[in-house]
């Protein structure tokens, strides 16, 4: 039984997600431009890209244009099999979308003009670089171990296995370069279904 309660919480967080102020890996940050869709008195808006200082202030300090990945990765893996199968960018909404989407439409001061949803659209190329690096970090985990176990031992020590968490995880050390490897995990998430169309703008 491998003896690091780091290297199990890492798995455990990969698999289950990272909650609340636990520390996100880097390639966990992927790079998310902010979009919105809606409507003017005979345009339909959809996939109009705007700066986040488009937002209301208060939003300017957590609204950014990347996405900080906290799910499971059976929810990132479910997230790009279901933009495969529609040909299309992951969408997901922003935080307290619905009432950042009020905010903005009252700020427009146009009775025909109205804000209908805010999010954020993510290449499937970017999760899968995600899911890849979780891959091969498992991968570089098991060389590091298998390494560090002596011949007459069927688990590695506890030693080894923090020097791996240390080495793979948190790069402090010489990372050992290795292909990927097969990983697999279950989860459920759940993309902003958006319309095709396209029109005017609503903010210029």
């Amino acid at each position: 039984k491998i003896g690091s309660d780091e290297l199990r919480e890492w798995a455990s967080r990969e698999l289950r997600g990272y909650q609340g102020s636990e520390e996100l890996p880097e390639y966990r940050v992927v790079g998310a431009g902010i979009y919105l869709d809606g409507f003017t008195i005979n345009t339909q808006i959809t996939g109009q890209q705007i700066s986040p200082r488009s937002l209301l202030d208060f939003t300017h300090k957590d609204i950014h244009e990347y996405v900080e990945l906290r799910d499971g990765i059976g929810s990132i893996e479910a997230l790009i099999a279901q933009a495969e199968r529609e040909q299309d960018f992951v969408k997901l909404s922003l935080p307290i979308a619905a009432d950042l989407a009020s905010f903005m439409t009252q700020s427009i001061g146009n009775p025909y003009q109205r804000v209908t949803a805010l999010y954020w659209k993510i290449s499937p190329v970017a999760l899968r670089s995600v899911v890849d690096q979780v891959r091969t970090t498992l991968t570089e985990l098991i060389v590091e171990l298998r390494a560090g176990t002596p011949d007459d031992q069927d688990s590695p020590p506890a030693e080894v296995a923090n020097q791996a968490v240390n080495v793979v995880v948190h790069g402090r050390g010489s990372h050992v370069n290795v292909t990927t490897a097969q990983a697999a995990s279950e989860g459920l998430a759940t993309a902003v279904p958006i319309p095709c169309s396209r029109g005017g703008a609503l903010l210029d």
